[in-house]
């Protein structure tokens, strides 16, 4: 309830047209509230994802608006207007992009980690074979 509210305040504040699908979908379909809320607030917790996160919501309902506009537009204006949709869903392909390219780096950085551990394990391999064999037969402590 605590991430909940956070997360709420959070779009309240950054991307209120979100907040308000959220707040709805809280209240007409509470399944997919609850499938979305665990992943909103695991990217609020993450300070580099909140401004790209920031730029896909703006754009997603940019384009929700424009699409809606275009939808009931007739004759220049629905040429207009699907001009303006198309330049959305051009910002929201770039948005989508900006996120992809930054859970790319994410990983990267994680594999380069998860490297680096790998190596210096084996470096230390005889050492932690010994450590390990002094434990199973009751004269070491652990693993690590």
């Amino acid at each position: 309830p605590e991430e909940e509210a956070k997360v709420l305040e959070f779009l309240r504040g950054n991307a209120p047209e979100m907040a308000r699908h959220l707040e709805g979908a809280k209240r007409e379909q509470p399944e997919e509230y609850r499938r979305h809320l665990p992943e909103l607030a695991k990217m609020m917790r993450d300070p580099d994802m909140r401004p790209v996160f920031i730029k896909n919501a703006t754009a997603e309902a940019k384009v929700r608006k424009a699409a809606e506009a275009a939808r009931r537009a007739e004759g220049a204006d629905k040429e207009r207007l699907n001009k303006e949709l198309e330049a959305a869903l051009g910002e929201e392909f770039d948005a989508k992009l900006s996120r992809q390219e930054l859970q790319v780096k994410k990983m990267n950085d994680e594999l380069a980690k998860l490297k680096e551990r790998i190596e210096g394990r084996r470096a230390k391999k005889a050492a932690l074979v010994k450590k390990r064999l002094a434990e199973m037969t009751g004269d070491g402590d652990g693993w690590d």
